[in-house]
C-alpha cells in the first residue's frame, strides 16, 4: 500500500511539474491602475487554488459546527420527549365518569356509550 501511495504521489508531482513548466511566463495582477504584483502564472494559479481550498474549508467547518449544534439540540429534545412519554405511561387511565381505570380492552368493545 505504501508503494502505491509513493507511486501516486510521484505521478501527481510530475504532472504538477509539467504544468509548472508550461506556465512559467510572468503575469501582472492589476488592482486599479497600478500593477500590484508580478509573478509566474503557475504561482498565481497555485495561490488562487489554495485560497479557494481555505475558503471551502472554513465554510465546511462552519456548517459542521452548525450541524453538531443541531444534533445536540435534537438529542436534548428527544430526551425531554422520552421522559414526558415515560411519565405519561405511568399515569393511570381514568374514564370520563371518573370511576377509576377503564375496563379490560379499554372500554371500546360493545356496551359503551355511543
Amino acid at each position: 500500500m505504501l508503494v502505491l501511495k509513493l507511486i501516486l504521489g510521484l505521478v501527481v508531482f510530475l504532472v504538477l511539474l509539467y504544468f509548472t513548466n508550461l506556465n512559467i511566463q510572468d503575469v501582472r495582477l492589476y488592482y486599479g491602475r497600478e500593477a500590484f504584483v508580478e509573478a509566474p502564472l503557475f504561482l498565481v494559479l497555485l495561490v488562487s487554488l489554495i485560497a479557494g481550498m481555505g475558503a471551502a474549508l472554513l465554510i465546511g467547518l462552519y456548517e459542521k459546527l452548525k450541524l453538531k449544534a443541531e444534533i445536540r439540540r435534537l438529542r436534548k429534545d428527544k430526551k425531554r420527549v422520552e421522559s414526558e412519554l415515560a411519565s405519561l405511561r405511568k399515569m393511570p387511565i381514568v374514564d370520563s365518569a371518573g370511576s377509576g381505570t377503564l375496563p379490560e380492552g379499554g372500554g371500546r368493545e360493545g356496551g359503551g356509550a355511543p
